[in-house]
């Protein structure tokens, strides 16, 4: 999904992704290939016609620089699919109260492919109007890290739930700064589930001064699991 084509692949603009109407899952991929999605293009709801928007690829899903997907106003679901990585490093997802966030690595169940966020907003619902909206993160491995003194947030707003696991290896939160710039993963007041097969990790960043936390924490009920913490 980008501006402009890039020649010898399959390249949707916003305006082709508009000339869908009215549908239940709008499927962009798949997952019986070897190639990656790459998500290179801010679109939000005016360019999304459909309940459920599923990006589905063989290999990596990634997602570029200045590529944000929603506005906080959320007229769709995301689901977000890859046998091998998914990579939300350089831009924010925003959905709005009521749709539901899914993002699956090693959805091939090859025990290989791990979900990667960095220091971007990772968020649904919009405030305490989102009762059911939820968001459900897995892969063999997950990732959630910040550095360059940036901050991060993965979260549910209202009493919707969150759930992280990792299937095969850890479940990793890094801070990596040295001046500022915390990393929040929470719900405001749903439940939280975190599953990890191997480790938790919890790593705070270093240097004097500033905050460079790391927080896990629910408004509702939370249930951590893990081989060890």
């Amino acid at each position: 999904i980008e501006s402009t084509p890039t020649a010898g692949v399959l390249s949707l603009s916003t305006a082709e992704l508009q000339l869908v109407s009215n549908a239940t899952v709008l499927e962009i991929g798949r997952l019986d290939g070897t190639g990656n999605v790459e998500v290179n293009r801010f679109f939000n709801d005016a360019d999304v016609h459909a309940a459920t928007l599923r990006l589905l690829a063989g290999n990596d899903v990634n997602h570029g620089v200045l590529s944000g997907i929603g506005a906080g106003a959320g007229t769709f679901d995301l689901e977000v699919r890859a046998n091998n990585d998914v990579n939300l490093t350089n831009s924010n997802i925003n959905l709005g109260n009521n749709h539901n966030l899914k993002v699956y690595a090693d959805d091939d169940g090859s025990g290989v492919g791990s979900v990667n966020i960095g220091a971007v907003t990772v968020q649904v619902g919009s405030g305490p109007g989102n009762t059911t909206g939820f968001m459900d993160i897995k892969g063999a491995g997950v990732s959630i890290g910040v550095s360059g003194n940036a901050g991060g947030l993965v979260e549910v707003q209202g009493i919707g739930n969150q759930s992280i696991t990792s299937t095969v290896g850890n479940v990793s939160l890094t801070n990596a700064n040295t001046t500022g710039g915390k990393l929040l993963v929470r719900t405001a007041g749903g439940t939280q589930t975190v599953t990890a097969s191997g480790t938790l990790l919890a790593t705070g960043g270093t240097g004097n001064g500033g905050s460079k936390s790391v927080t896990l924490d629910s408004g509702g009920a939370q249930t951590i699991s893990a081989s060890t913490i």
